[in-house]
């Protein structure tokens, strides 16, 4: 909204001076503004928290009062998602493992940092277990965040 205060005072609720009734009007496409740009950054699980109002204000202290002092709730339901989540093997890697970067970015948004070799081992135990030997191939290295790790391969046997 780019720093846009909320420039009206009105003297009275129910007569407001011609003043004050064309700065609420001004007022009111930059609150219109500010709810989208709150909606649109919302995640489809949260945004039904801020259903029954349209006032950015009110917004903002729904989601506050209902998701300010429950990160660690929301950490746990993250952590469960990154910890159950499981790669079929059908879709190509590349997209599970975006899929497993973004679990891990929700995480850190919520106030729960991992480390790169927490990340790996989450990673790791998403794939599937599909042979008896495990080696170290460079082959991959692309599939994880940082260029000089290196990533397992399975071989079937």
């Amino acid at each position: 909204m780019g720093g846009r205060e909320r420039k009206y005072h009105c003297t009275s609720a129910r007569n407001p001076t011609a003043d004050e009734t064309r700065q609420l009007e001004a007022w009111k496409p930059w609150a219109a503004q500010a709810y989208a740009e709150i909606v649109l950054c919302l995640d489809n699980d949260y945004g039904e928290v801020i259903d029954t109002t349209t006032d950015p204000h009110a917004a903002w202290t729904l989601l506050e009062g209902s998701f300010g002092l429950q990160q660690s709730g929301i950490q746990s339901i993250v952590n469960a998602e990154l910890t159950l989540a499981k790669w079929d093997g059908h879709k190509p890697i590349n997209k599970h493992r975006d899929h497993m970067k973004t679990l891990r970015t929700r995480l850190s948004d919520a106030g729960l940092t991992i480390s790169n070799m927490q990340f790996y081992n989450y990673f790791i135990n998403s794939l599937p277990i599909l042979a008896s030997t495990i080696s170290w191939s460079q082959s991959i290295t692309p599939l994880l965040p940082t260029p000089s790790t290196h990533f397992v391969s399975v071989s079937e046997q």
